[in-house]
């Protein structure tokens, strides 16, 4: 396995750090050429959001399903597909943010930012969810 289990935290074993280790995974699962890859870049240049269901059960990956997560997946996976498509929008925003070898945000106003378009995505998912009877609240 790439993570190894240490005192309930999941820590990452491979390459260098948990941005890394899943980078490196997504690009192996979203070779150019295969179907995962024809998948993403079908997506057009449309944001991704990794929206859970279940709030408090990710805040780094998804977006914790309220918003207040990292939506480090969606980035990940938004610039794959500049990579196969050859295009570079969503990494020169991305570069404007954060560290795109490390995933962490070059300032607290980045930061804040990033927060403030994750919570507002999932906003607009939750809505959508929503008007088409497709959610409820637990």
């Amino acid at each position: 396995s790439i993570f190894r289990r240490s005192q309930k935290k999941v820590q990452p074993a491979g390459i260098n750090t948990a941005w890394k280790d899943m980078l490196a995974i997504q690009r192996g699962k979203f070779r150019s050429g295969t179907l995962f890859a024809d998948s993403l870049l079908k997506t057009g240049d449309t944001f991704l959001l990794y929206h859970s269901l279940v709030v408090g059960v990710d805040k780094v990956w998804s977006d914790n399903g309220d918003g207040e997560g990292a939506n480090w997946l969606g980035i990940q996976l938004m610039l794959l597909r500049d990579e196969l498509s050859a295009q570079s929008r969503w990494t020169k925003y991305f570069r404007g943010l954060l560290d795109i070898k490390t995933g962490k945000p070059w300032s607290a106003f980045q930061a804040s930012s990033w927060a403030r378009t994750v919570q507002q995505a999932t906003a607009e998912v939750d809505e959508a969810l929503r008007d088409h009877g497709q959610y409820t609240t637990v």
